[in-house]
């Protein structure tokens, strides 16, 4: 029968691991939105316009996803936080009433 566990160590990664992802996709929208302004800086028409409106709604799209991934980093960071001191409060009160026994 498998016991309810925690790894502390698999939070951490995982936490690191998203922060990882979002720096990393966050470096790619960089580069990715700076060839496009040098695309945009010769082009000037009616499609370009379009085009700009549908860049710019990507834009705010790519702010979503990594306001996202932040606020998974820090519910991650949280969560670790709190599961290791009620570990620590637990351990300690079980200590106590061993000592009592």
């Amino acid at each position: 029968m498998e016991g309810i566990g925690l790894e502390h160590e698999a939070m951490s990664r995982g936490a690191a691991a998203v922060a990882e992802a979002s720096e990393l996709i966050k470096g790619h929208m960089q580069q990715l939105n700076a060839e496009v302004e040098a695309m945009m800086a010769g082009w000037s028409s009616a499609a370009s316009r379009s085009f700009t409106t549908l860049h710019e709604s990507w834009i705010a799209q790519q702010g979503k996803l990594h306001n996202a991934l932040q606020g998974m980093h820090e519910a991650l960071v949280h969560t670790h936080a709190t599961y290791t001191h009620q570990e620590e409060e637990q351990a300690s009160q079980f200590s106590n009433i061993t000592a009592q026994l």
